[in-house]
């Protein structure tokens, strides 16, 4: 077991193998897995249409499923690029409630659902609200007592958590690195 790298670019704290990570993108196939969890618990159905779910959304919502969420074949647009063009910034901190709002204004759909792969932020979006629907808890509340708790995995699906040992999170912005301000 090793490590190799800088934790902290401030402090020069270097990774050691006890470096707490982010968990980025990989915070997709645990959203699948807590869907397919409830779908197999009979909790809910991955051919239902959001519309059983989730209230207050435009038309779409009745011909978009659960599986087309999950395999990016939805036809939504990503709903940073919704924010992005009601004036935010990409750095600028937004709510899931903020990108609901931004969906819900999306009249029609880039493609027709199940006929395009394109990945989109928005399709794993609604998963986590849909999971809250059908269970009453938060997707990260789901993931801790059906995934983590059970396999003995000591995660955790907090960004700001500020945890020891945790490394800081950078992005390069015009040939510099910046920290991730969560």
């Amino acid at each position: 077991t090793g490590a190799q790298g800088v934790a902290d670019l401030e402090s020069g704290a270097m990774l050691t193998p006890e470096t707490v990570f982010d968990i980025g993108k990989v915070t997709n196939q645990l959203t699948a897995t807590a869907v397919l969890l409830l779908a197999d618990e009979g909790e809910l159905r991955l051919d239902d249409p959001v519309s059983t779910y989730l209230d207050g959304l435009p038309g779409w919502a009745d011909d978009v499923t659960v599986t087309n969420l999950i395999h990016h074949t939805s036809g939504l647009p990503d709903y940073v690029d919704l924010l992005t063009d009601q004036g935010f910034e990409p750095q600028d901190p937004t709510t899931q409630t903020q990108a609901l709002e931004a969906l819900g204004t999306t009249a029609e759909l880039q493609f027709a659902p199940g006929s395009i792969f394109r990945h989109s932020t928005s399709d794993y979006l609604l998963l986590a609200e849909i999971v809250r629907a059908a269970t009453g808890s938060t997707l990260p509340q789901v993931l801790a007592e059906r995934v983590f708790e059970p396999l003995g995995l000591d995660m955790t699906m907090d960004p700001s958590a500020q945890l020891p040992d945790k490394a800081i999170s950078y992005r390069k912005v015009l040939g510099d690195y910046e920290m991730v301000d969560w």
